[in-house]
């Protein structure tokens, strides 16, 4: 048994360190054009939500196969090449989502907060990620990862659009626009 535990040691740090970013980078980079046409032609909010899911649910099943001890390199190179696709469209359609939900006069500081959030999320998510595979174990950490992609993926229900939206700035307030 330690033994094994060695071995699908070196073989997680070997698909994290090169085949797993891989596997989710070409999906990316190859669907990405097609991300960004169905961000365009259909609600970022919705295209947001349907990324999400498919990543929770890629995640929850490298979970469960990790809980029972039945996880090949291949089942985890699989999820991360899901991932990478969802993440396609995820992209272009979180890009575009401030424009449909932010007043003109508030996109400036909404995008400064949006991308304070994702660098955040991007230097302190590993770092919360690795201290919890070694407190609870690999699975446990993928599980993490699922749950906050469901997290994720319920958020953007909430998020109305603006109707009539013009891609214009608006006026900074209602009575200005009236004159």
């Amino acid at each position: 048994m330690p033994w094994a535990l060695v071995r699908a040691s070196w073989t997680l740090r070997w698909l994290s360190s090169r085949s797993g970013t891989a596997a989710g980078m070409g999906p990316q980079i190859l669907l990405l054009l097609v991300g960004g046409v169905v961000a365009d032609r259909w609600s970022g909010a919705r295209v947001m939500v349907w990324a999400n899911v498919v990543c929770a649910g890629a995640e929850a099943l490298a979970a469960m196969l990790l809980w029972l001890n039945s996880v090949q390199v291949w089942h985890l190179v699989v999820m991360s090449a899901v991932c990478g696709a969802a993440s396609a469209f995820f992209t272009p359609a979180a890009s575009g989502v401030v424009v449909e939900v932010v007043p003109g006069p508030l996109r400036h500081s909404a995008n400064a907060l949006l991308k304070i959030g994702q660098n955040t999320v991007k230097v302190g998510g590993p770092a919360v990620g690795g201290v919890l595979v070694a407190a609870v174990g690999p699975g446990w950490g993928i599980a993490w990862d699922a749950v906050t992609f469901a997290a994720a993926a319920i958020v953007p229900l909430g998020v109305r659009q603006i109707r009539g939206l013009s891609l214009a700035a608006e006026p900074a307030s209602p009575k200005l626009a009236r004159r």
